[in-house]
């Protein structure tokens, strides 16, 4: 932005010249009163001095002028000098005081400088509203000045740096259309790229970016708009495209985009799954740029990093130092650190750390998933009452996050295991209700029917196992269904019923060799089921078959001293 505006500012200097030459007319009459030449000595000598590049000497001479004559009729061109000066010595607020009065002078010989330089004094002041004003009143009164493509240029730079990228857009189209051939155009096609970027449309921006290098190989602003090509791209998930452009970025090996190139690549190739590729990039990135601002962001990706690969401990010592090397970071190195601890089967000090993060950083956008691994670590520390707490203020919290259905999920589990039968039906019906094509919807379906099992409403739960099995006949729970259906229909009374699943149930645990002592202590009563529909048939060898291999799991096991009477009754 400066170095465009310093261009301007030699234009405005030329005008200055001209100025001089009004100026500079021949000497009036001695003693013609305010047209004596003692009355214009200290003006001549400001336009001097001007001329000369002494600034701070000629703004001497015209604030000498303006007080002792400030209603002589070269007062204006006085003021517009000094204003001049003040900008040159970068005193832009007192500059822009000075140009104030000039602004409403539509007779003045440089009007559309005194707007041209009053929009730049807002402009750099960050004043981008007064700057729009100025640069659309040169527009509007002077559209034949040398400076209009100026103005317009500085328009489009206004509009963007204050963030109205719609408005910016529309001015770099109007400037193209009426200047197609101006010497401004390749810095108004930069901020007409940068503008897309604003709006989010990656495409236009790639479009003008690309055109812009296609116009200008040699463009100045070369080296930034590869970069945004690149960070286009990356935002538009062409990912390839983006590691290409951020390949040139790094060809380079110096410039201000190598640090920022680097820490794009490493994060793509986290996104592709490549956390080997991931840190080596990040490692050349902290060794070549150790002190750039992005070292704490560095240091978590590289602790993220570490921590895909399974390198808990390594990962956990970055995301101590990232949290210690900026404020910023700080929620997401606790945050990271405490998922290191669960994935080492800390539970209980990954949940104390959550719960610390959660109150330390109640502004964190990491909040949600915070809560949610607090949850799960609660779990897995088996502190079920506190779990199910903790999701449920997550559900009502969070209710549209991702991890929603995760969490009701997780919930009706959790509740299941406290042998809450009921609560944990809700939940099951809730999710089933809302997330049905969920990946889960299949586990919460069977979870659902052992609800009904375990609560004793047999016939609900035979149709919940029907009806889990016709739509997840291939689901690795398939096989207890059957099972547990088959038992549901044995306790109804239902035993033509139950002997298929039953016996099916049977064989599948048989072909596994899970009948022994250690098959699980839920299908050995379904062994006993069996030896028992097989005696009320009367079909003894079947019955004592099955109350064989029952008792097989050792006279420990439930209902031992039937299955044993059921066998001497048959011998």
């Amino acid at each position: 932005m400066m170095q465009y505006q310093r261009d301007t500012t030699r234009r405005l200097l030329w005008a200055v010249v001209g100025l001089l030459a009004v100026g500079a007319g021949p000497p009036m009459a001695y003693g013609a009163g305010d047209d004596e030449p003692g009355v214009l000595r200290d003006y001549l000598g400001g336009n001097g001095l001007l001329n000369r590049g002494l600034y701070e000497l000629a703004a001497d001479e015209y604030r000498k002028f303006l007080k002792e004559h400030g209603e002589h009729e070269k007062a204006p061109l006085a003021r517009y000098g000094l204003a001049v000066c003040l900008y040159h010595r970068e005193d832009y607020e007192a500059a822009g005081a000075e140009l104030v009065p000039l602004t409403g002078l539509s007779d003045f010989p440089f009007a559309a400088e005194v707007l041209a330089m009053s929009g730049q004094c807002h402009l750099t002041r960050g004043r981008y509203e007064p700057a729009a004003e100025m640069f659309r009143r040169l527009l509007s009164k002077h559209r034949g000045h040398d400076l209009a493509d100026d103005a317009a240029a500085l328009l489009v730079e206004t509009l963007y740096l204050d963030g109205k990228y719609d408005e910016a857009v529309a001015a770099v189209r109007r400037f193209e259309k009426r200047w197609p051939n101006s010497p401004l155009g390749e810095r108004v096609m930069f901020f007409g790229g940068s503008g897309h970027m604003g709006q989010g449309d990656w495409p236009a921006a790639i479009a003008r970016f690309s055109l812009l290098l296609k116009d200008h190989p040699k463009s100045r602003f070369g080296e930034q708009v590869e970069f945004l090509l690149a960070r286009c791209h990356d935002r538009n998930n062409a990912l390839d495209e983006a590691v290409r452009w951020y390949g040139r970025v790094l060809e380079r090996k110096t410039g201000g985009q190598v640090a920022d190139a680097l820490l794009a690549l490493a994060t793509i190739a986290q996104k592709k799954g490549e956390p080997a590729e991931a840190g080596r990039l990040l490692d050349r990135l902290l060794k070549e740029f150790g002190n750039s601002p992005l070292k704490p962001r560095a240091l978590l990706l590289r602790g993220r990093a570490w921590f895909e690969g399974g390198q808990y401990e390594r990962a956990a010592e970055l995301f101590e130092q990232a949290g210690k090397h900026d404020e910023g970071q700080a929620d997401a190195a606790a945050y990271w650190l405490a998922k290191c601890k669960l994935r080492t089967g800390q539970y209980a000090e990954a949940a104390r750390r959550l719960n610390e993060a959660l109150e330390a950083y109640p502004d964190s956008g990491l909040r949600a998933e915070m809560s949610y691994d607090r949850a799960v670590a609660l779990v897995q520390a088996g502190d079920a009452e506190s779990a199910a707490k903790a999701l449920g203020e997550f559900r009502s919290q969070y209710p549209k996050h991702a991890m929603a259905a995760d969490a009701l999920q997780l919930l009706a589990a959790v509740e299941h295991s406290r042998e809450r039968f009921d609560r944990s039906q809700e939940h099951c019906q809730a999710f089933l209700g809302d997330y049905g094509d969920h990946p889960a919807a299949a586990g919460v379906a069977f979870l659902a029917a052992e609800n009904e099992f375990l609560r004793g409403r047999h016939a609900d739960s035979v149709r919940r196992y029907e009806a889990f099995l016709k739509r997840y006949g291939d689901d690795p729970q398939a096989g207890k269904a059957r099972f547990r259906r088959g038992m549901a229909l044995y306790r109804l009374e239902r035993y033509d019923e139950a002997l298929g699943p039953l016996t099916e149930a049977a064989a599948g645990q048989d072909r596994d060799g899970n009948l022994g002592p250690a098959a699980e202590p839920a299908f050995r009563a379904g062994l006993l089921a069996l030896g028992d529909l097989h005696f009320r048939r009367g079909e003894w060898k079947q019955a004592e078959r099955w109350l064989g291999r029952y008792l097989a799991g050792g006279a420990e096991v439930p209902a031992a001293d039937d299955a044993l009477r059921a066998g001497q009754s048959i011998e």
